[in-house]
C-alpha cells in the first residue's frame, strides 16, 4: 500500500513549469542507505496517485517556505493491524503495527468503514483511468509512427513505378479513423490528470474523470464522519461513467489487436 526506496529520485519542480515560487516547496527527499540511525515517518497514506497535481502545483494554500508538501492524492490508511518490511542487501526484516483511530472520534465503525471504501474505490478508479490513460497514449504513439513510417515508404518509391496501390491508402484511412476514436476517449486534460482546470460540462473522458474522482475523495476524506446520501450517490455516479470508459477502452483494444497493432 505504501513504498519508500533508497532508490527513488524525486524529481524537483521545474522552475520554468511550476505554478508557485520555487521557495514553498520542500526539498525532495528519499530513504537513505548509509549505515547508522535514521528516521523516516509514513504519512499514514496510500502510494499517492503518480503525475497528479492540482491547482498551485499540488500544494495546499496552508503552506510553509521551503517547507510544503503536496496534498497527497490517496486515501488514509484505515485502523487496524499493519506490517512494515525493510529489505537491505537481499535480506528483509518486519514489525508489526497497529493504527489506531483518534479517540476523539465518535463517528460508528460502520461509518467509518463505509468513508474507507468509497475513498478507496475512488482512489482505485484514478489508478484504472491513469493505466488506461498511458497505454492508450502509447497506443496513439505507435499509430503514428506506422502512418509516417508507412508515408516515408510511400516517398522513396523508385521513379517509374506505379503509384502505390488502394491498399496502403485503405491501411492509412482505417488508422485515421481509428486514431480520431482514440482521441475522442482520451479526450482534453484541461490541467491534467486530476486537476482542476477542466471545462465542468467537458464530456467524460480518460483525461478528466480523474478530477471527479480525486475531488469526490477528498470530500469523503475531509473529515471522519459518516458519508451523506448525496456523496454515496455521487460515487455510484462517478464509479459508472468510469465503468463506461473502461469497457469502451476494452472494445477498442480488441479493435487495435484485429489490426496487428501492439497493446503494452
Amino acid at each position: 500500500m505504501r513504498h519508500y526506496s533508497s532508490a527513488d529520485r524525486p524529481e524537483p519542480p521545474d522552475p520554468a513549469t511550476a505554478p508557485v515560487p520555487l521557495y514553498w516547496y520542500r526539498a525532495p527527499q528519499r530513504l537513505s542507505a548509509t549505515a547508522g540511525m535514521h528516521r523516516f515517518t509514513w504519512d499514514v497514506h496510500y502510494q499517492s496517485v503518480p503525475g497528479l497535481a492540482g491547482g498551485r502545483g499540488g500544494l495546499p494554500i496552508a503552506a510553509v517556505p521551503y517547507d510544503t508538501v503536496p496534498v497527497p492524492s490517496a486515501p488514509w490508511a484505515a485502523p487496524g493491524p499493519y506490517t512494515v518490511k525493510l529489505t537491505v542487501s537481499g535480506r528483509s526484516y518486519t514489525q508489526s503495527l497497529t493504527l489506531k483511530m483518534d479517540p476523539r472520534v465518535k463517528t460508528p465503525p460502520l461509518g467509518l468503514t463505509q468513508q474507507f471504501t468509497l475513498s478507496t474505490q475512488m482512489y482505485d478508479g484514478m489508478l484504472d483511468a491513469q493505466n488506461a490513460l498511458q497505454e492508450l497514449r502509447a497506443l496513439r504513439a505507435q499509430i503514428a509512427k506506422t502512418s509516417a513510417d508507412s508515408r516515408s515508404a510511400t516517398l522513396r518509391e523508385p521513379q517509374g513505378r506505379p503509384e502505390p496501390g488502394r491498399g496502403a491508402t485503405d491501411l492509412a484511412e482505417r488508422l485515421k479513423a481509428f486514431d480520431d476514436k482514440l482521441a475522442a476517449l482520451e479526450g482534453q486534460s484541461g490541467g491534467g490528470f486530476g486537476g482542476r482546470g477542466g471545462a465542468p460540462d467537458a464530456p467524460d473522458s480518460l483525461s478528466n474523470i480523474g478530477a471527479s474522482l480525486g475531488a469526490l475523495m477528498n470530500l469523503l476524506q475531509g473529515a471522519d464522519v459518516t458519508p451523506t446520501t448525496q456523496l454515496v450517490a455521487a460515487v455510484g455516479q462517478r464509479r459508472a461513467a468510469l465503468i463506461k470508459l473502461l469497457v469502451r477502452w476494452s472494445e477498442l483494444k480488441h479493435e487495435a489487436r484485429a489490426m496487428n497493432l501492439t497493446i503494452d
